[in-house]
C-alpha cells in the first residue's frame, strides 16, 4: 500500500486512500494526480512535500545553510561528473532564490528529490 504526503499551509497530510482524501478536502482526483506526476505544482493549495530554506538559516549545530550549499557545490565540482554537478548547482541556486525543493519520502524514511 502506498502512502501519499501532501502539504498545505505548512501542515502535513498523509493518506493511503487518494479518493477519500480528495472527497474529504474537496479536491479533484485528476488534479491531485497531476500534482503527483509533477505536471501541476499545486491543487487548492495542496503540494507535494516541499522544503523552503533560507540561505541565512542556521542548522541545529550552528552552521549556516549557505555554508552547506557552498560545501555541496565544491563536492559536486570535484566529483568529475558533469551531470551531478549541474544537478547540485541547480538545486543550490533554487534554495538561494527562495524556491522550494520538492521531495518525496517513502515509508522507510528514504528521501528522494523530485526537482
Amino acid at each position: 500500500m502506498r502512502t501519499y504526503t501532501f502539504y498545505k499551509d505548512e501542515i502535513e497530510f498523509r493518506t493511503d486512500n487518494l479518493t477519500a482524501f480528495c472527497r474529504e478536502h474537496g479536491l479533484q482526483r485528476r488534479h491531485i494526480n497531476e500534482v503527483l506526476a509533477g505536471t501541476r505544482k499545486q491543487h487548492h493549495g495542496f503540494t507535494l512535500a516541499g522544503i523552503n530554506v533560507s540561505p541565512e538559516a542556521m542548522l541545529d549545530d550552528g552552521v549556516q545553510v549557505e555554508q552547506v550549499l557552498q560545501m555541496a557545490e565544491v563536492a559536486a565540482r570535484s566529483s568529475g561528473d558533469p551531470e551531478y554537478e549541474a544537478l547540485v548547482l541547480s538545486r543550490t541556486a533554487k534554495i538561494r532564490r527562495g524556491e522550494a525543493l520538492r521531495i518525496s519520502q517513502d515509508d522507510a524514511g528514504t528521501i528522494t528529490m523530485l526537482d
